[in-house]
């Protein structure tokens, strides 16, 4: 493990003249703070229009449209936490579930705890088969999925993933023989389908959507949904739950965080429809200026 380790580090400075490196721009964290902090001492709940418009007379109009594009981008993130909170969960209770199966193959026995490797594993084949085939064909027969659809399928993968886990337990414990370790394949890879469309996408949003001096905030605070996650995991493991059930209770969270998803990802639509709509009204404002001005 050391000699990997040391040779990941030596890769990293050595390749590390190749790297590109963004020229600092304005702290976005300060400003950010303080249009947020302006916006709640003064926001009027009967006003119309965001909360964060209290701030314009305070700060920069352009750096507050920028904060609010910024938030409109985590709104559909406010779910992640219960996401990651779950997944993380699942390692320990299907590696826990894997020691009570038959991992003998002739006269080889398969470490249990060797069965997490399954879930990276998964994940780069299906990431190249989905970049490559999958996307690439949809987009030919006219049905591209778009990101947002792709998160819901993903919390559809996730429930039924921790229901497939929490079907083999149930026959596990009504089982006379031991089950064999490989019943434990499908729902790793039921799960990797949905990190893929759920996490990767999700990720995806919250880079490519956020105003460029709003990036790095944004995937901040994506980052801080990975923090959030690992204390619900920590909560999660003192809920004395049994093994049998652990995870159709998990498969009812996720129903929970995903129909607050699609409450969100519908607001946050309607959002990205007022925008385009306000975009295609300027263009075609200032196609009508070109067309007058070349007239005059």
């Amino acid at each position: 493990m050391l000699l990997v380790f040391g040779f990941v580090v030596i890769l990293f400075f050595s390749m590390s003249k190749s790297y590109y490196r963004a020229p600092p721009k304005r702290e976005t964290y300060p400003v950010a703070g303080k249009i947020i902090w302006a916006a709640l001492k003064r926001c009027n709940c009967s006003s119309s229009g965001s909360c964060l418009d209290s701030a314009k007379k305070y700060h920069d109009p352009v750096q507050v449209e920028e904060v609010k594009s910024a938030l409109d981008v985590l709104s559909v993130l406010y779910v992640m936490p219960l996401f990651w909170g779950v997944f993380f969960q699942i390692y320990s209770i299907w590696i826990f579930q894997a020691s009570k199966m038959d991992c003998q193959f002739g006269s080889w026995t398969l470490p249990y705890s060797q069965v997490a490797i399954l879930n990276p594993a998964f994940d780069i084949i299906l990431i190249i088969l989905f970049d490559r085939l999958l996307w690439p064909f949809c987009r030919r027969l006219g049905l591209p999925l778009k990101p947002l659809r792709k998160i819901g399928v993903g919390f559809i993968f996730t429930i039924a993933a921790l229901l497939i886990a929490g079907s083999v337990e149930l026959s596990m414990e009504n089982s006379d023989n031991l089950v064999s370790i490989l019943w434990i394949l499908p729902q790793f890879f039921v799960i990797s389908l949905a990190e893929i469309l759920l996490a990767v996408t999700a990720y995806e949003i919250a880079y490519t959507q956020a105003p460029d001096s709003m990036k790095g905030f944004v995937t901040a605070m994506w980052e801080f949904t990975l923090a959030i996650g690992n204390v619900i995991t920590a909560l999660l493991v003192l809920m004395p739950w049994t093994s049998s059930t652990n995870s159709f209770i998990l498969a009812g969270i996720i129903c929970f965080a995903m129909i607050l998803y699609l409450l969100l990802s519908w607001r946050y639509s309607k959002i990205l429809a007022r925008k385009e709509k306000l975009i295609a009204g300027m263009e075609l404002d200032k196609r009508k200026k070109n067309t007058e001005s070349n007239f005059s």
